[in-house]
């Protein structure tokens, strides 16, 4: 039975969300350098935000208002480099 105290949540469901990954490879063969890799990587491509949740027995997720560990919080990321053997 609800309470003050001790109250029920009626609706307890928060939907599922999809992220975008996507990973851009060139790879590139000289005489002198030998192989390399060119590489472009973004995480979370369409920046879709995470979903409010509602609190864990009255805790913080950390400060953010959602799961960290189910889902994206850092938004939309980049990751770019080479990749070469010496």
């Amino acid at each position: 039975m609800a309470t003050t105290e001790n109250p029920t949540i009626d609706y307890n469901h928060v939907d599922g969300a999809f992220y975008l990954d996507t990973n851009f490879t060139y790879k590139l063969h000289t005489e002198s350098a030998g192989d390399l890799q060119f590489f472009l990587t973004i995480q979370n491509a369409l920046d879709k935000d995470p979903p409010v949740v509602p609190l864990n027995g009255g805790l913080l997720y950390a400060g953010k208002p959602t799961n960290v560990t189910l889902y994206d919080t850092l938004g939309r990321t980049f990751r770019a480099g080479v990749r070469f053997k010496m």
